[in-house]
């Protein structure tokens, strides 16, 4: 096994794993991931008829193929740590140790509220919050800066990017490998199945690594959870839909591999152009491969009926963009609150009528807010990628960028949660309000954004 054999050399390059480096787009999480698992196996069988000795050496080809991938993974980022200039490790787990201060503010802020600190001032949680976050973010930019600033980056960072290139054809290379050997145990009567079969394992791969709200939507998924039937008009959208998607979700991931090789050309000649230009195309890539999936949906729920298209456009909501349409501090307060059995007919009638106006008005902000995330949501996320490297070229941070959309959204949500808890709490006695939980102050972790 060639291929494997490149892979598994990965570990002469070194014998310890270390803290990974800073080079622009690389994300070591996502190397070494293979687009096809033992578990698939399954979805094998239901498309080709296997015997015993098949589905043995079919199972062992697959398992190899994952232990390849993995220790060839683990090998690389430890070859691509050891490349970073002296001092890169310490710089490192500065601030791994400053990003655990920041969530241990907030641990201590929720602790005290829940000790009821601010049970008299609600409002000193937000000061005293703000306070400690300031402080523990200074810090932590403060040992980011440290690490971006430290001397022999751009060599280190080429290095880096021929590790890394070398890596990409091998991973290829062992996966090429593995289908032509899966071809040779299942024999060529099964061809079509078997094409179909890996596109399909490799959509399910690819399709869950997003960072973009409605990036991981799967219309197919969807389609069975919501136990609709799959006519002849369903599967041919499905698929025209998938074919298309696949392709997307393919150039995704190149777009997500040159990343981190132009990065490294960029911090090294100091021109940031290039390093813009690359996370510019993954964002590209992310957003068609979103579009193209609410497309889809929409073009499902085009073809079906009543019923079925409601419950279809509400999970598709639901899984695209999750933290919209949950409920809201306010909406869980009126829930406690109708559960309530000293409750007298006059008050359920009218916690009844603030609930259904709540959540009416509730509903034309949460579709305020998907678009607002549609409009805004990727620049945003561009451009916290960019500044986190602003430093690597010797410039300095730009000023955050401007979001006028989700800022008023948010805004307006805050404060319909706010003004639907001020009329319930008139609608209720003080020990009724006291009962709910979460009246006794306002803490800032509710209605958190997503």
């Amino acid at each position: 096994m060639r291929c494997a054999a490149a892979l598994l050399s990965w570990l002469l390059l070194t014998t310890a794993a270390v803290v990974a480096s800073n080079l622009p787009g690389y994300y070591p999480q996502n190397l070494g991931r293979p687009l096809v698992v033992a578990s698939d196996l399954q979805t094998l069988v239901n498309v080709a008829t296997l015997d015993a000795k098949q589905l043995e050496r079919v199972h062992a080809l697959m398992r190899s193929y994952e232990d390849t991938l993995q220790t060839g993974a683990i090998a690389v980022r430890t070859a691509i740590s050891e490349a970073a200039p002296e001092g890169a490790a310490g710089a490192a787990n500065e601030e791994a140790a400053r990003l655990i201060a920041v969530d241990r503010v907030r641990d201590e802020i929720e602790a005290r509220r829940r000790q009821g600190e601010f049970k008299d001032d609600p409002h000193a949680i937000r000061e005293a919050w703000e306070e400690a976050l300031l402080e523990a973010e200074r810090d932590l930019e403060a040992a980011a800066l440290a690490g971006d600033q430290l001397p022999g980056w751009g060599e280190a960072f080429i290095q880096q990017s021929a590790l890394l290139s070398r890596w990409y054809d091998s991973e290829d290379e062992t996966y090429e490998q593995l289908q032509s050997q899966l071809m040779d145990v299942l024999g060529e009567d099964h061809v079509d199945p078997f094409n179909d079969w890996i596109a399909l394992v490799a959509m399910n791969k690819l399709i869950k690594r997003g960072r973009l709200s409605g990036e991981r939507l799967d219309p197919r998924s969807l389609i069975d959870d919501c136990g609709i039937d799959e006519d002849e008009i369903i599967q041919n959208v499905l698929n025209d839909w998938s074919r298309r998607h696949l392709d997307l979700l393919r150039d995704r991931r190149t777009a997500m591999r040159r990343a981190p090789l132009l990065g490294a050309d960029a911090v090294a000649s100091g021109n940031s152009v290039m390093w813009r230009k690359a996370a510019e195309e993954v964002l590209l890539s992310r957003e068609a491969v979103r579009d193209h999936a609410l497309q889809g949906a929409a073009s499902i729920a085009a073809v079906l009926q009543n019923e079925d298209r409601l419950t279809f456009e509400i999970a598709v909501r639901r899984q695209a963009f999750p933290g919209i349409w949950r409920g809201d501090r306010a909406a869980r307060a009126l829930a406690a609150a109708l559960s309530l059995k000293s409750l007298d007919p006059d008050q359920i009638a009218s916690i009844t009528h603030l609930q259904q106006d709540h959540q009416n008005r509730r509903a034309m902000l949460q579709v305020q807010q998907q678009e607002a995330i549609l409009r805004e949501e990727s620049r945003l996320l561009l451009e916290q990628d960019i500044r986190r490297t602003d430093a690597l070229f010797g410039e300095m941070k730009s000023a955050p960028l401007s979001t006028p959309l989700l800022d008023a959204s948010k805004r307006d949500r805050h404060a319909l949660s706010a003004d639907t808890m001020n009329r319930l709490q008139s609608q209720l006695t003080e020990s009724q309000w006291d009962s709910i939980p979460g009246t006794a102050s306002k803490p800032v972790s509710d209605d958190r954004d997503r």
